[in-house]
């Protein structure tokens, strides 16, 4: 059982539908779907009854729901609980950031470092974490974007370029350079919600590849569970594939486009112009640089755009 699988259940009942649910989670309604029937594979009951005009709680899922809500704000509370120890006596700094760009090296900055930060890591699009840092709730964002739109009232300095790759688990066949799109439709697509994504889909390739969306997510775990469960693929960057486990990159492939289909994602950072950053805050984006500097990147450089 999942805390996912829990709360795409406790949203159906509270909003009386699959689609509503579906949105608000920004995934798809197979998804959701998939996610719950699972959940009710390992209760062995159903918890709804699905019809065209109206999803309702079956018999068994009034008596799960309260259990499930229950679980959900136990957890709630747990997660101010941690959070109220952890920022005790801690700077806090808030970094806006497409997922996987820090999160694997914040705990190795942290045993480097004397004075203890407390990290708040909020992962969504480039254009979400822009807004973050405008409205100065991130002192800093990483972005992967081709194409931002360039806030005036922000600093934008462009770290870097690196090749797009494809992954699929271990067990899917190897990508076929003779016939990619044949090959991709083979699986069901699980993407981030970004753009660029769909941008370099439509522009690279001609195949209905829409239809075939099985998950939008900024969330990297989501992501890499439908690698390993539902044999999906997905499109990243090394760097993000750098952020990657061990134990994860054991089971996935990494897939290499020919030279005549390669994509490109640039890295930017952004600051807002009347913030300051601490020493901090400074030396970490400086290793953050220099991981994805190490991270098999395409070609790096320094461009400010104040």
């Amino acid at each position: 059982m999942q805390i996912e699988q829990i709360q795409y259940t406790v949203d159906v009942h509270h909003l009386g539908s699959f689609t509503k649910a579906a949105e608000k989670n920004n995934i798809t309604v197979s998804a959701i779907s998939i996610s719950i029937k699972r959940l009710e594979k390992e209760l062995n009951c159903q918890l709804f009854i699905r019809s065209n005009k109206r999803v309702s709680l079956s018999k068994d899922g009034h008596k799960v729901i309260p259990y499930l809500e229950s679980i959900l704000k136990e957890i709630h509370l747990l997660e101010k609980a941690v959070q109220r120890h952890q920022l005790s006596g801690k700077e806090i700094i808030s970094i806006a950031t497409t997922p996987g760009i820090t999160d694997s090296i914040l705990d190795y900055f942290n045993d480097t470092i004397d004075e203890p930060i407390h990290w708040q890591i909020i992962e969504g699009s480039a254009e979400e974490s822009i807004k973050r840092v405008n409205s100065k709730q991130a002192q800093v964002g990483f972005l992967l974007s081709n194409d931002p739109v360039k806030d005036p009232t922000l600093n934008w300095e462009h770290i870097g370029q690196e090749a797009i790759v494809f992954i699929t688990s271990k067990c899917a066949p190897e990508m076929d350079c003779d016939d990619i799109e044949g090959w991709m439709s083979k699986f069901p697509l699980a993407l981030y919600n970004e753009p660029g994504i769909d941008k370099f889909l439509s522009e690279t390739f001609s195949y209905d590849y829409a239809s075939t969306i099985l998950l939008r997510t900024n969330n990297i775990n989501a992501l890499i569970r439908m690698l390993r469960t539902e044999n999906a693929l997905t499109i990243a960057t090394p760097a993000i594939v750098h952020s990657f486990s061990p134990e994860v990159l054991d089971e996935l492939t990494v897939h290499t486009l020919p030279a005549e289909l390669s994509g490109f994602s640039s890295l930017w950072k952004v600051t807002h112009k009347t913030v300051s950053l601490s020493p901090g805050l400074d030396e970490f984006i400086k290793y953050v640089i220099k991981q994805w500097q190490q991270a098999n990147t395409v070609s790096f450089y320094s461009e400010t755009s104040n």
